[in-house]
């Protein structure tokens, strides 16, 4: 462990009280925090500290064994419980290095893009439809030989639909597993996929949606954006026999690294 402390904040007193789950002494609150390289200048800053907190409502005293939360210091705590939880997940999600990784990316996207078809089928402009067909003429020019890369162009064509649900839940997923970064996944795929073969089949699932949301098909579009994303899925399962997952991790976390 550093010999350098970091001053506590106020959650970091609260989080070691409420981990306790017992009446603490200044004493033992120093000891909890040393043992996570936090720390004050002496134990009278931190009794005065702990003073501020109590003053707040968020603890208390208990008798002569110290101080534990209050009703408000254990919502707070469970709070911050909650918040380190979710920066955690979403710190896994942002930084995918390995196969699996991919794997469950793809499967979530399964689980909500659908959604997100069938809302645009349901509710596009006829801008939003001449948008995605544009999209869809710069993609077929891409995966062409000699053409452009067409990765972007074609992760577009899937935060654009995404980006039109009025469900917060489906923007929230999507705009994670959509984000920008997520390109470095889908150049990894690239590679051991063979990107011609890989975009020229997504450039007939993207045709099927865009015919489904013409017609104002949201089953139709629904179903066509799961057989895609099926697709993509059986392509990853395609390749456990072979090995290939292997050399497929070693580029995403050769990626990751180079990110960072």
């Amino acid at each position: 462990m550093s010999d350098v402390l970091r001053e506590p904040d106020r959650d970091d007193l609260i989080r070691t009280l409420g981990q306790a789950n017992r009446p603490m002494s200044i004493a033992d609150v120093d000891a909890a925090l040393i043992q996570h390289g936090l720390g004050y200048a002496s134990q009278s800053t931190l009794a005065r500290r702990l003073k501020d907190i109590e003053r707040e409502g968020l603890c208390f005293q208990s008798g002569r064994e110290g101080r534990i939360l209050s009703p408000s210091g254990l919502a707070l705590f469970k709070s911050i419980l909650e918040r380190e939880e979710r920066a955690g997940l979403l710190k896994t999600v942002q930084s995918i290095s390995t196969s699996e990784g991919l794997e469950q990316m793809f499967r979530i996207r399964r689980a909500v893009e659908p959604e997100a078809a069938r809302e645009f089928a349901a509710s596009a402009t006829e801008d939003d439809i001449e948008r995605l067909r544009e999209m869809q003429v710069h993609y077929r020019e891409a995966v062409a030989p000699g053409g452009p890369q067409p990765r972007g162009i074609a992760l577009d064509f899937h935060r654009y639909i995404a980006r039109k649900s009025k469900n917060p839940f489906v923007l929230l997923v999507l705009n994670e597993a959509l984000h920008e970064r997520t390109g470095r996944v889908e150049a990894a795929m690239d590679v051991v996929l063979q990107q011609e073969r890989t975009h020229e089949s997504s450039i007939h699932y993207h045709d099927d949606i865009i015919d489904a949301i013409l017609r104002r098909d949201a089953e139709g579009a629904e179903d066509s954006m799961r057989v895609h994303l099926d697709n993509l899925l059986a392509e990853i399962e395609a390749m456990k026999p072979g090995g290939s997952l292997g050399l497929l991790d070693n580029i995403l976390e050769w990626s990751l690294v180079n990110l960072e």
